[in-house]
């Protein structure tokens, strides 16, 4: 393929060439940096070296290439006129740039050729893919990723919470987003799990309505803190295997501010080291459940961080964590 294009990167300085490939005219050549078009430059014809009145950035990468007007002829003829060879050539080598052009734009089927910059579909779609992909790089159908995680729906894990602002019956109406599957939630307010379904006369019951609201009994009070943990598309096959994680640790004299590590003053009576995967884990003292954020802090999936009082000795403490969904 003749070369119509080439690249460069920015080294703080103005300028850049030669050009190494031939153009007919100065506007047949085009310059994008970092992928945006720039007209903020010149190009010496004599030499074909290219000055930009603003250097680029180092490491930015600089796109130089041909893009030959087709528009109109190079030369045109009239009826009774000379014919001129430089005419003919002129018109024949705009045709063959063109040519080369469309030829190193083109996708090649067999691979030898690949696409440079975004293909735009104009709103259009690509159809009639392979049935699923076989390489980490190939594009995936509807269908197969329909297979993977449902046709609509939550994510795979759900963890929104909310606060209060007093006499609330539905959440999910303010705030973020909430997606939870049905019959498959965790509602906490406060740290303490609630029951589902009416069966049960506790003070705050509550029923899972369309999978973007919770709906309770008895309305909620300023100040209490709402969270809704949910596990999303767990296949129904009861011999089904996921990875859950469960770390306990009973406090020792002097108390602790943290969780976690590998000092034998740190094991757990459960996994011998925390681990967990953040944004899925489940922090329980004594039962209650803790806020994110707000009683804790965990970000590396090994330790995690008490906001609040420091644990006391005798304090039991559960970490749960959904790692694989």
């Amino acid at each position: 393929m003749a070369l119509t294009e080439i690249t460069y990167t920015g080294t703080g300085g103005g300028t850049f060439g030669p050009i190494p490939f031939p153009y007919l005219e100065e506007s047949d050549v085009l310059i994008t940096i970092n992928g945006a078009a720039t007209s903020a430059f010149t190009i010496d014809n004599s030499t074909k070296i290219i000055t930009f009145s603003s250097a680029p950035a180092i490491g930015s990468t600089i796109r130089v290439y041909r893009n030959t007007d087709n528009d109109t002829l190079a030369a045109t003829f009239v009826s009774g006129s000379a014919i001129r060879a430089v005419d003919l050539n002129d018109n024949f080598t705009q045709n063959l740039y063109v040519i080369q052009e469309l030829d190193n734009n083109s996708v090649q089927t067999d691979g030898s050729n690949t696409m440079v910059g975004n293909l735009d579909m104009g709103g259009y779609k690509i159809v009639n893919l392979q049935s699923g992909p076989t390489a980490d790089t190939d594009a995936a159908n509807k269908h197969y990723v329909d297979s993977k995680v449902g046709a609509s729906g939550p994510p795979g894990y759900t963890n929104w919470s909310y606060t209060a602002v007093g006499g609330e019956t539905v959440v999910g109406t303010f705030g973020s987003v909430l997606e939870y599957q049905v019959g498959k939630e965790q509602v906490y307010i406060n740290g303490a799990l609630q029951k589902r379904n009416t069966g049960f006369t506790i003070t705050h019951d509550y029923a899972a309505n369309d999978g973007k609201t919770i709906t309770f009994y008895v309305p909620l009070i300023a100040g209490d803190i709402v969270m809704v943990r949910c596990v999303n598309y767990l296949a129904a096959d009861p011999t089904a295997s996921y990875d859950y994680s469960r770390w306990t640790k009973t406090i020792g004299v002097g108390g602790a501010s943290s969780l976690g590590g590998t000092l034998p003053a740190q094991l757990g009576d459960g996994l011998a080291i925390l681990s967990y995967t953040p944004n899925r884990e489940q922090v329980f003292v004594n039962g209650a459940l803790l806020q994110r954020g707000l009683d804790y802090s965990a970000t590396n999936g090994t330790t995690i961080s008490i906001l609040g009082p420091i644990l006391l000795q005798g304090d039991q403490v559960e970490v749960h964590s959904n790692n694989s969904i």
